[in-house]
């Protein structure tokens, strides 16, 4: 064996390794370095324009995939052997429950979104994947949104809702409508943008007006094609929705898109 030959192969071969993790230590730090450089502008944008970001963990990553829902149907028979006290109807092919209470349930004025967590718990199927979204005080009705891994899904204000509960004007529940959807992830999971990237998005975009304090930004999934509501099979992508004043604007988790909703 040529040991001369040899030691001069490792002795480049090194080399070669060297010069390789030195240049990927160099991208690195000129990556960190450009983050850190943009971050600082975008920080003095906002600071010039009186733009006040009061929105916790704004740079805190999570990760994700897309969603899809298919819509559950029921078997009134197998329902009515789960719920006491409940008057149960299957309703529209099997895809809502209607329930009618025995007893009104009684909520707490002083605190109904605790209230209504507390009754959907222990009276609803599936109860603890549903979040309280409003009350209607001229309807008396109180409208909520399944959720995925504790992220609402299609979560507009004004809905539609995934439960409905009816409530009469002494504020007790005497009936609910229901419907419940079957998710599954589609994709690989990836990393979603912060909250502060997605608030350089809607300044750039010129969504954001001077003196503006930001302090809503929550992680849900919703479908862009809000006309597909009523289909069985839905597609929901992850997207933050932040309020800017009194408006709302959806941003794609994950491209970085601003999606337009009509709430």
């Amino acid at each position: 064996m040529d040991w001369s030959k040899t030691k001069s192969i490792f002795i480049i071969t090194f080399l070669l390794l060297n010069l390789f993790l030195g240049y990927q230590l160099s991208e690195k730090r000129s990556e960190r370095n450009v983050n850190l450089l943009r971050h600082v502008t975008l920080q003095e944008d906002l600071d010039e324009n009186e733009i006040t970001v009061e929105i916790r963990s704004t740079e805190e990553t999570k990760l994700g995939s897309p969603i899809t829902g298919s819509i559950r149907v029921f078997n009134e028979e197998n329902l009515v052997e789960q719920f006491d006290n409940q008057e149960i109807d299957v309703l529209n092919d099997g895809k809502t429950i209607y329930s009618t209470l025995d007893s009104p349930y009684r909520l707490v004025d002083a605190s109904i979104p605790a209230a209504v967590e507390t009754f959907v718990q222990q009276h609803v199927l599936y109860g603890d994947e549903y979040q309280f979204t409003k009350f209607d005080e001229e309807t008396y009705e109180v409208g909520l949104h399944q959720t995925f891994e504790g992220r609402p899904i299609d979560n507009f204000v004004d809905g539609p809702y995934h439960l409905k509960l009816y409530l009469n004007i002494d504020l007790e529940i005497e009936s609910y409508s229901q419907e419940y959807m079957d998710i599954n992830t589609q994709g690989r999971e990836q990393e979603f943008l912060s909250p502060m990237k997605v608030v350089e998005i809607l300044f750039e975009a010129n969504h954001i007006p001077a003196n503006t304090t930001l302090d809503q930004a929550q992680l849900g999934y919703y479908n862009p094609l809000q006309a597909s509501y009523d289909l069985e099979f839905r597609v929901f992508t992850p997207m933050w929705r932040v309020k800017v004043n009194e408006s709302f604007y959806y941003v794609s988790a994950i491209e970085g898109e601003i999606h337009p909703m009509n709430q």
